[in-house]
């Protein structure tokens, strides 16, 4: 199995982790977050071919068609009140409302290309607790929404498959489509759509995915069922919720040639690897050689032949600065998978700074006369080793600056003191030295934070660690923060240093660690999580007080893989503006123009404004009384991301700015 041979890899390269593996995953709790900020360089799979004959479509511009039947039953099959809803631009709810439900955001509607003239969706959280947290609505989970078209004819059409365009927040639950080749007396194929999302994550508004179906070709009594399934168990008693909107649903001939990258025997559809792990952000100076693996399967009618994955690596301005590959397979049938085992890439290392994306691709002997082409991008970011002002902060983390979901006190429980923790990796010390400098940390704090919690960050040492005891040593790091408003819906560079000088540990592996304490969930605390590859099982954690030990995962899914928990070993980018034991505060950021800063200590400053080349774009030099308020105009600048260096009275500070 590949997790066990990475496992083993890891340990054998010097990380310094325990052999103790974490034995266990915790239960994850509903949440009311419906944040989702996908960056712009992880983009979901997307399948590209040949444009295909369209067979069938339903876009919902008349309602639910009255030939079609909608019902929901609970576990046992029996029919509870509750449907699949039509949302039109004449209904009570319209078009422009999505989930009704406690834990929904009624705003947040499927993107679809014919959204104006109506949607479905099954309203599962609006169901279970008629829109109040803990409430009761009139078909309360366990439940099954089941949406069974009228019969379709596919005769001679003998390879067919189906695109639909959804919007998907679940908890526990699946979105199927099954299959009747006898007019709806038996249903004997079922096909899982977004199988990849991950327990309490969503997808995105305008989510376009196709799927074979297979055994219906040619048929001319084909039905279908669009199914909500919320019968699965997510934390004990907890079932189903959330919601699943559908449009523009089409059937469609099946390509000759077409290929997707899939999960594969446990391993993930695409994956990196550097000296055992992951890292999305790495110092230049601790950048290692890296690998890139896939699995990969023919979904199209005929078979391919010379297949080989190809990654390649694109800088910030979209051009490929270098491009790695595997080794080919010969060929692959219809419906079969290839795994890592033969697409594992030649080795790439990073040579210079900069934020890359990372796309892979699949390239064989039909393209491109065929128009096939199966992409995935990820970003991945290199940082400078103290290059000075305008290179890009030197950060080691698992995340790859995706924000696919949250994760905070309330997942765990709601008990003071819990805690998510992720590894950081320095392999090599810091340039000149023997030991490696840290200055900070870095995260995003979600707009679901509450002002008034306080975290408490420590740097451990893995070695020695044990799930059930903790922590071998004291911690190298151990400073504590209460969260101010300015913090929230913001990243953020937090200070760890002492007065200044960094703490210096010795090269290997770490963990980053925050403790919350949310004043028993009054104040709570979320920060931003990765899921674009699947950490490993030492890799990342959380701390649950109840239970007193430490968990690899929750149960169901990616929801704590990669949090966005960042070591900053370089100076040079100055550390967090909006930290309340410095004397610098920048506000409101982003701004359109109008950006204040309050200094604590009065004196003589200068106050420089620069681009990401380095170049100065706008200076100033006074003298400023303490705590007072400076108002500075940059309006009449391009919109884009600044730094903002304040100098004077002992305080370097370097704010990023960013103007709207």
């Amino acid at each position: 199995m590949k997790k066990s041979i990475i496992l083993s890899l890891s340990l054998m390269l010097g990380t310094g982790l325990s052999a103790q593996q974490f034995n266990g995953t915790a239960e994850l709790t509903k949440s009311n977050d419906s944040e989702l900020k996908r960056n712009h360089k992880q983009i979901a799979p997307q399948l590209k071919a040949k444009s295909s004959a369209i067979i069938w479509s339903e876009d919902f511009g008349g309602g639910i068609p009255s030939t079609w039947t909608n019902v929901c039953t609970d576990s046992a099959g029996n029919v509870l009140n509750g449907s699949w809803e039509y949302r039109g631009p004449n209904t009570t709810p319209n078009n422009g409302i999505g989930s009704r439900g406690a834990f929904g955001n009624d705003t947040i509607v499927v993107n679809s290309a014919t959204r104006a003239n109506g949607f479905v969706l099954f309203d599962s959280d609006y169901l279970d607790n008629g829109g109040t947290a803990g409430g009761t609505g009139t078909a309360q989970a366990p439940h099954t929404g089941i949406l069974t078209t009228d019969t379709i004819d596919l005769t001679g059409h003998p390879f067919v498959e189906i695109q639909v365009t959804s919007y998907y927040r679940k908890y526990a639950s699946s979105f199927l489509i099954a299959t009747s080749i006898d007019g709806g007396a038996t249903f004997t194929d079922t096909v899982e759509i977004l199988a990849d999302l991950a327990l309490n994550a969503a997808s995105a508004r305008n989510e376009v995915r196709t799927a074979k179906l297979p055994g219906i070709g040619g048929e001319d009594e084909v039905v279908l069922q669009f199914i909500f399934d919320g019968t699965l168990e997510g934390a004990p008693g907890a079932f189903g919720y959330y919601v699943l909107q559908i449009d523009d649903i089409i059937i469609q001939d099946l390509p000759p040639y077409k290929t997707a990258f899939v999960e594969s025997g446990g391993a993930p559809a695409n994956d990196f690897i550097s000296d055992g792990n992951k890292n999305g952000h790495v110092p230049l100076d601790q950048a290692k050689p890296i690998v890139f693996d896939s699995n990969i399967q023919n979904v199209g009618a005929d078979t391919i032949t010379n297949v080989r994955l190809r990654v390649d690596i694109l800088d910030a301005s979209g051009a490929v600065v270098d491009s790695v590959f595997s080794p080919a397979a010969a060929s692959i049938l219809p419906d079969s998978v290839v795994d890592y085992n033969t697409f594992t890439t030649t080795a790439w290392t990073p040579t210079a700074i900069g934020d890359y994306t990372l796309r892979y691709m699949i390239d064989m002997d039909e393209m491109p006369s065929s128009g096939v082409e199966t992409t995935a991008e990820f970003g991945f970011v290199v940082g400078s080793e103290g290059n000075g002002v305008g290179a890009l902060m030197a950060k080691s983390s698992m995340d790859h600056g995706s924000l696919d979901n949250i994760v905070g006190n309330a997942n765990i429980g709601d008990d003071d003191g819990s805690a998510i923790m992720s590894l950081v990796s320095f392999p090599n010390p810091s340039p000149g030295k023997s030991t490696v400098s840290i200055y900070g940390l870095e995260t995003y704090f979600s707009t679901r934070t509450v002002a008034g919690g306080d975290i408490e960050i420590q740097l451990y040492d893995t070695t020695g660690f044990d799930p059930s005891n903790g922590f071998a040593g004291s911690p190298l790091i151990n400073r504590s923060f209460t969260v101010p408003a300015t913090w929230v819906g913001q990243l953020v560079t937090i200070d760890l240093t002492n007065n200044g000088t960094p703490v210096e540990v010795n090269p290997g592996g770490y963990y980053m660690v925050m403790y919350m304490y949310s004043n028993a969930g009054a104040n709570d605390i979320y920060i931003a999580n990765d899921q674009s590859f699947e950490s490993r099982v030492y890799n990342s954690g959380l701390y649950s007080t109840s239970a007193g030990r430490w968990y690899s995962a929750f149960s169901g899914g990616r929801t704590l893989n990669q949090p966005w928990l960042r070591a900053v070993s370089d100076p040079t980018i100055g550390l967090d503006e909006n930290n309340e034991v410095v004397s610098l505060n920048v506000y409101p950021n982003p701004s359109s123009g109008d950006v204040n800063i309050d200094i604590a200590k009065g004196g003589d400053y200068t106050i420089e404004l620069l681009d990401m080349t380095g170049k100065i774009v706008d200076f100033n030099s006074s003298t400023f009384n303490s705590n007072e308020k400076v108002s500075l105009d940059y309006s009449a600048l391009p919109k884009g991301v600044y730094l903002l260096n304040v100098k004077g009275e002992g305080l370097t500070k370097t704010a990023k700015v960013v103007l709207k």
